[in-house]
């Protein structure tokens, strides 16, 4: 099913107002980040990279995390998208940390999940 179809017929006729993604979020940017070779299978902060894994390791080590919050994180390469709602490290490169102005962190993120599931 395509989006337009799908978004129509969750819809049901409920008036919408679309707006550009740059309208509802704002680009996070991350204090510090680690390259893979410092991810570790425990430790106290959890690290967030483009991979599909939705938590790619942990770190122990003295960085300045991304504090709690609700973010969108999108993978420029891989497009993965993902929640978070807490705190983290960001892993390497390659992710958007997108937080919102207004709206609600888990609609945008289902919105995009939903039609880049229907595409």
């Amino acid at each position: 099913m395509k989006a337009t179809k799908f978004l129509d017929k969750l819809l049901d006729g409920v008036e919408v107002e679309w707006l550009p993604l740059g309208q509802v979020v704002k680009t996070v940017t991350a204090p510090s980040k680690l390259q893979s070779k410092s991810y570790r299978t425990i430790g106290l902060l959890p690290i967030i990279d483009q991979g599909i894994e939705f938590i790619a390791g942990y770190t122990d080590e003295r960085v300045i995390p991304v504090e709690a919050g609700e973010y969108i994180i999108f993978g420029d390469h891989s497009e993965h998208i993902k929640y978070v709602d807490f705190s983290f490290v960001q892993g390497a490169d390659g992710i958007k940390i997108l937080s919102p102005i207004s709206d609600n962190a888990k609609f945008i993120y289902y919105a995009r999940a939903t039609s880049q599931c229907n595409t």
